[in-house]
């Protein structure tokens, strides 16, 4: 008897072992059936190439576009300064914002009316006399490895 019910384990065994492939096997088929036949189009690939950066008014643009600029502050660290290019949109944002305070509205006031605050209003305008110096020249000799570094501002009182 023993012999038997080795012969019936055996036989189960093998039985689900072809069952198991005939799964595999069917999965196999469906999957090269939905897959696509070589006459027909592949999907275009897409390309890695560089979307060509906006071409600014100003000529010396490209140059300044990759210079990083900073203001040193009395304690020793470094503030980053945004360079808006000439033509881009934030240049023209932080023109707007210039032109207000230079009409004589405190930067309160400029504040209140372009829903800013009152520090954005001082930073748009810096921005705007680093952007006028920069293409003035001012910092044409003072690039070091890609970077501008601006002295602290005197104190005024």
């Amino acid at each position: 008897m023993s012999t038997n019910t080795n012969t019936t384990k055996a036989s189960t065994v093998t039985a689900a072992k072809k069952a198991a492939a005939k799964a595999n096997a069917s999965a196999a088929t469906k999957a090269a059936a939905s897959a696509p036949t070589q006459n027909a189009q592949k999907a275009p690939k897409a390309t890695t190439a560089a979307t060509p950066a906006k071409t600014p008014q100003n000529a010396d643009a490209p140059m300044w576009a990759n210079v990083k600029f900073y203001r040193l502050r009395k304690v020793g660290t470094a503030r980053h300064l945004p360079y808006f290019a000439p033509g881009t949109p934030e240049r023209k944002d932080a023109e707007k914002v210039a032109s207000l305070v230079a009409k004589g509205k405190s930067a309160s006031e400029v504040a209140e009316a372009t829903e800013r605050s009152v520090s954005t209003v001082r930073r748009l305008v810096a921005a705007v006399q680093l952007a006028q110096d920069v293409e003035s020249g001012q910092y044409d000799n003072a690039i070091v490895d890609g970077k501008v570094v601006l002295p602290a501002r005197e104190e005024t009182k």
